[in-house]
């Protein structure tokens, strides 16, 4: 998967995390939704994700979005 138009939201000052709202792209949807920037081409693997965040599939037409937690939720 690869992020694209990522914008950093917070950095926690103490811990250096970033939040950040972003688009990501991939070919099919994972069995198990990211919950940070781990193995995401253009993320940091401790970026976690802001509300509004996406994730789209077009080869299996598929989507998810994060929730006002950052916890992404697949469309129904």
């Amino acid at each position: 998967m690869k992020a694209i138009d990522t914008k950093v939201i917070l950095v926690n000052p103490s811990t250096g995390v970033r939040t950040v709202r972003t688009t990501i792209i991939g070919t099919t949807m994972p069995k198990t939704l990211p919950t940070n920037g781990n193995g995401i081409t253009g993320l940091l693997p401790t970026d976690v994700f802001a509300p509004g965040s996406v994730i789209i599939c077009p080869d299996d037409w598929s989507k998810a979005m994060a929730n006002e937690n950052g916890v992404f939720k697949k469309k129904a």
